[in-house]
């Protein structure tokens, strides 16, 4: 069986595009076959020799943020950063929900980077993932080796190369530097959330379209548009090769969003009346045993010990050895001794320390 196919389609101004939209210039459409073999021939450098002697999960760490790495030194960011989920995606290894967990896990994938100077330093912080579930992101600092690695590689080439990078940055800067930065970053993302790779220069449609879902709905959302725009586009096997191609995704989202933050509200009250009423009880129960022992206090050994004695023949006439034992007898004396004492009951004291 012949097949032939071509590497991209043209779409012409006023054409319209894949995602629907009517294209505002010329495009080339990447054809599938052509698009995946650029998309799996990335470049880093990587010293083999290096990754023979690491142990199966430190291979697998390196193989992954390589690629990361490298491009946080050549784009001179100051870390290469990669949530904890995904890393877990992408390594298949067990991924856990508390941190203390994911910190010993983690730390030994970590420890022979640091130690090799590959990594200079790991820090990471907590983020909350599409799911409104906890996650983490790793913020890792090139070291010396991954430096000397990145300059190996690039030999003689890197400095024009980054003159070229500096090259294609400079009319974007026109704009605030610190959009720039933003807006980049941003478009960096959505690359790296559907495409594996943050290594591609950003369009100036894809950060015009950045900086609007940022200005409109902020830094945080705007990161949620893309999270939730990929869940959906998995069901269909859609893959947007810009940013722009996810604007269908963005109201549906954006509601998904509000509930959400609504729902964690809602547990993050729910778990605060939960801490306020343990509280409340503690307290309640440090006020009953201190009017407790004030009354027994005041009281003499041998009443103490009659009241005891009392409350003994009592349980013992209800016929059960379980109601007489010392514990129920310690039970029932402070219960005495607290009515005798004035102290109130808990739904009473509890009204008195929360009225406002």
């Amino acid at each position: 069986m012949e097949t032939t196919f071509t590497r991209y389609n043209v779409v012409f101004t006023g054409q319209r595009l894949p995602d629907g939209h009517k294209a505002d210039a010329v495009y080339l459409i990447l054809n599938e076959p052509y698009r995946e073999v650029l998309n799996n021939a990335p470049t880093r450098p990587l010293d083999y020799e290096y990754l023979k002697a690491l142990a199966p999960a430190a291979q697998r760490f390196y193989e992954i943020m390589s690629y990361k790495i490298f491009a946080a030194i050549k784009y001179r960011h100051a870390t290469a950063k990669i949530s904890y989920s995904d890393y877990c995606m992408f390594s298949a290894q067990q991924h856990y929900e508390d941190y203390e967990r994911v910190k010993k896990q983690m730390y030994k994938v970590h420890r022979p980077h640091l130690k090799s100077g590959y990594l200079e330093k790991v820090a990471h912080e907590t983020t909350v993932n599409s799911e409104g579930k906890q996650d983490w992101i790793f913020h890792y600092t090139p070291g010396p080796k991954a430096q000397a690695e990145f300059k190996a590689f690039n030999g003689r080439h890197a400095k024009i190369a980054d003159s070229l990078d500096q090259e294609l940055v400079l009319p974007l800067e026109d704009a605030e530097s610190s959009w720039q930065d933003d807006t980049g970053d941003f478009v960096r993302y959505f690359h790296r959330r559907f495409h594996d790779t943050d290594t591609r220069t950003p369009t100036p449609n894809d950060l015009k379209y950045a900086a609007e879902l940022i200005t409109k709905y902020g830094i945080e959302q705007a990161r949620f548009i893309v999270d939730y725009s990929l869940e959906e586009a998995q069901t269909t096997k859609y893959s947007p090769k810009m940013l722009v191609g996810i604007r269908q995704y963005v109201d549906a989202a954006i509601e998904t969003f509000a509930a959400r933050t609504k729902n964690r509200e809602k547990v993050r009250h729910e778990e605060a009346t939960r801490r306020q009423e343990e509280q409340l009880k503690a307290q309640y129960e440090h006020y009953r045993d201190q009017e407790i022992d004030r009354i027994k206090s005041s009281m003499a050994p041998d009443d103490l010990a009659a009241m005891e004695s009392s409350i003994r023949t009592d349980l013992r006439a209800q016929g059960s050895v379980y109601h007489a034992s010392e514990l129920m007898i310690r039970i029932e004396r402070d219960k005495q001794l607290a009515a005798r004492a004035g102290v109130l009951p808990y739904e009473k004291w509890r009204a008195q320390h929360t009225t406002t």
